[in-house]
């Protein structure tokens, strides 16, 4: 049984609780992660965009410049590029911008100076992508856009990792800057990401292990508190039922004027069954003009009655009549004990004093009755012994 209880309570409290939390891992792992890890590209992107416009914005002033007669066009690309070189962001100040033309060249490279000049058309990187004609059909197609290549770290040649760029084209000199960010930093960020929502889950899990622990400590004490219970008065009941099947006394107990249960003594004595008794109705097995007001019954009550059997012979009773309550419900407790001897012994000792007082009458002999216990009260005495009393009293 305990088992059972226990099998039913791990259904119930501890398998969900296991469920939800392998759900909250799925969910972490399926969507969580997939979704900062999006959102962490997206703000790259936008940070990459923003940052290729400031230096794009730098050419357009020295195109101004020149356009103004300020400066000749060669000292205002001369310019831009030191201004565009000398440019760095990020957090130790490594990440940099990039200048080719079209044809495509390199014009600038801050880290990779041998670059510098040398044509672009059959430089790859490390898997085979062309970037530079890649980031060449961006810049005439559609003036800007991304590019996913591997380079090398910062200005670590030996440390080749993925990269995402920007490019954009600048139309008055024919040139593209572009700028990147590398995505080994983003992946960086979701696995700290990861390992802060692993570590907030495993303390999760082991508050919820607690909780549960506790939670199945308790219920199964309630349980098995409940289940003695349950136990102790599936006993009581059995043990009354018991005595009350063995009782001498036939038992009925009413609900709402019907018969809710009878003993086996009123059955027995009544000739009828459980299920008979249960189907009749109360007041039929009373002798007619000696059915009870059961609505009446406010207390105990009790009176003598006739039964009528099943075969129509008559019962002879003290009936007890007592207001109950059970299951919240009020009934009525009628107790029926047989009093057919107690009648019968009367009935004989009424005649036997009839006829111990017809002999005093015609015998002339005194008769007194004093009970067993308490000797000298007179219990009992016959008119001729009052005679043979007073007669001896005056001889006296």
């Amino acid at each position: 049984m305990k088992k059972v209880i226990k099998a039913s309570f791990f259904q119930k409290i501890v398998l969900p609780a296991v469920l939800a939390i392998l759900l909250f891992v799925i969910s972490v792992y399926a969507f969580i992660i997939p979704a900062f890890e999006n959102n962490a590209i997206e703000q790259k992107r936008v940070m990459l965009h923003e940052l290729t416009n400031t230096a794009w914005s730098i050419l357009q002033k020295y195109h101004n410049d020149a356009s103004k007669g300020l400066l000749s066009i060669d000292e205002a690309k001369q310019k831009a590029v030191s201004e565009v070189e000398a440019l760095r962001y990020g957090l130790d100040k490594k990440d940099y911008f990039w200048i080719t033309d079209l044809t495509p060249s390199m014009i600038m490279h801050p880290y990779v100076h041998e670059l510098t000049g040398q044509s672009l058309h059959e430089y790859a990187d490390p898997d085979g992508k062309k970037l530079f004609i890649e980031a060449l059909k961006i810049a005439q197609e559609s003036g800007e856009g991304f590019i996913r290549y591997k380079w090398q770290f910062k200005d670590d040649s030996a440390h080749i990792v993925p990269k995402l760029s920007f490019v954009k084209k600048f139309q008055p000199w024919d040139w593209i800057i572009g700028t990147g960010i590398y995505l080994d930093d983003v992946q960086r960020e979701i696995s700290s990401l990861t390992n802060k929502l692993i570590l907030i889950l495993l303390g999760i899990s082991v508050i919820i292990a607690l909780i549960i622990a506790f939670i199945t400590y308790q219920s199964l004490a309630i349980e098995n508190r409940r289940q003695l219970a349950e136990e102790q008065l599936h006993e009581s009941r059995e043990k009354y039922r018991s005595l009350l099947e063995s009782s001498t006394e036939g038992i009925i107990l009413l609900h709402n004027s019907k018969i809710a249960y009878t003993n086996a003594f009123i059955q027995n004595w009544l000739q009828y069954t459980d299920a008979e008794l249960h189907e009749i109705v109360v007041e039929s097995l009373f002798y007619p003009g000696h059915e009870p007001d059961f609505g009446n019954i406010k207390r105990e009550t009790r009176l003598e009655i006739d039964l009528l059997r099943k075969d129509g012979s008559i019962a002879e009773a003290v009936l007890t009549m007592l207001p109950v309550e059970f299951a919240e419900k009020e009934g009525l407790l009628l107790t029926f004990r047989d009093t057919t001897e107690q009648r019968s012994v009367k009935t004989e000792l009424a005649g036997l004093r009839n006829r111990l007082e017809n002999i005093s009458a015609y015998s002339g002999i005194g008769i007194f009755r004093f009970p067993l216990k308490g000797r000298g009260r007179l219990v009992e005495f016959t008119r001729m012994s009052l005679l043979c009393w007073d007669t001896t009293m005056e001889a006296n």
